[in-house]
């Protein structure tokens, strides 16, 4: 358990040696308060859903990119053509992912009515997968032909091992809070994500039904972290180093916006947790089972409240 524990702890202790720059950690979470109260409020996202959706990405993501400029004197970033093209592809990836306007014109125009609504359930994860995996493929291969600049930083080294197992000791505690959680009457509302019953249109759900949504669900998790703790900080990490996954972290929160506002505000410190272990592990299997095990959670645990 001890060693577990101190494995667990060693990405943290080297991002300690590396001297990290507190007053960046500090304005980050200054930056992500501010968008959460803004959001909550305001529900811009809502309200204007491509322009608010852009801006919620966008603002804090870029304004995290100035401080960084300034207090390292590397204005040169913004010359880069390597930069704009990651910058557009990370924020076009995620703006296009919360615009479900097309599935939701696909499944009307192509699905009987009592099952359209099981069918969105399914093609918004689909759609994870989707838009989390083209646009870097795309940004890849447009990297491939765009100049590097002498003063980007070689590919991230591997700095710290942390057997899979290790992971569990924090997913336990993580269960917990879900359970916390769960007791309120918003995550109740929320989750479980899973088909339920429509009499109104006549969907009745079904096990098997229930059993290959979950699966589909997980997936999107994974997903979810190729692209935040792989995808994202690896390539930011050139241009911006270990604050990339202070980068990471901000973008992540924005996409818990529709969710519980508690979800919201605990991925900022979930966010970067992960992003520090992917950071210095190189991997992304220890967030694949935290994130995966903790959504199971949140679905499970809100069906066995409201049986007891």
């Amino acid at each position: 358990m001890k060693e577990k524990l101190s494995t667990l702890l060693e990405p943290f202790r080297i991002y300690k040696k590396e001297n990290p720059d507190y007053p960046f950690i500090l304005f980050t979470y200054f930056i992500i308060a501010l968008s959460i109260t803004a959001e909550y409020t305001f529900e811009i996202g809502n309200t204007y859903p491509v322009l608010g959706v852009t801006l919620n990405y966008s603002i804090p993501f870029f304004l995290l990119i100035l401080l960084h400029s300034f207090r390292n004197k590397s204005f040169w970033i913004f010359g880069s053509s390597r930069f704009w093209t990651i910058f557009f592809c990370i924020i076009t990836a995620l703006v296009i992912s919360e615009n479900v306007k097309i599935i939701t014109i696909l499944i009307r125009d192509t699905v009987a009515v009592e099952n359209r609504y099981a069918a969105y359930k399914f093609a918004i994860q689909l759609k994870i997968w989707i838009f989390y995996g083209i646009p870097p493929l795309i940004c890849y291969a447009v990297l491939r032909f765009l100049k590097k600049n002498s003063r980007e930083l070689e590919d991230l080294e591997r700095k710290a091992e942390i057997p899979i197992t290790s992971y569990l000791l924090l997913l336990g505690p993580m269960v917990i809070v879900v359970f916390l959680a769960a007791l309120g009457e918003d995550f109740q509302n929320y989750y479980p994500r899973a088909p339920r019953d429509q009499p109104m249109i006549g969907f009745q759900t079904s096990l098997p039904i229930i059993l290959i949504f979950e699966i589909f669900y997980a997936l999107a998790f994974v997903a979810t972290e190729w692209f935040f703790r792989g995808f994202v900080i690896r390539i930011l990490h050139p241009f911006f180093g270990k604050n990339a996954v202070l980068l990471m972290t901000v973008l992540y929160v924005a996409i818990h916006f529709e969710k519980p506002i508690l979800e919201t505000i605990s991925s900022s410190v979930g966010g970067f947790t992960l992003g520090i272990y992917s950071y210095y592990t190189g991997k992304i299997r220890g967030g694949v089972l935290i994130h995966v095990g903790i959504a199971l959670a949140m679905e499970i645990i809100p069906v066995l409240l409201r049986i007891t």
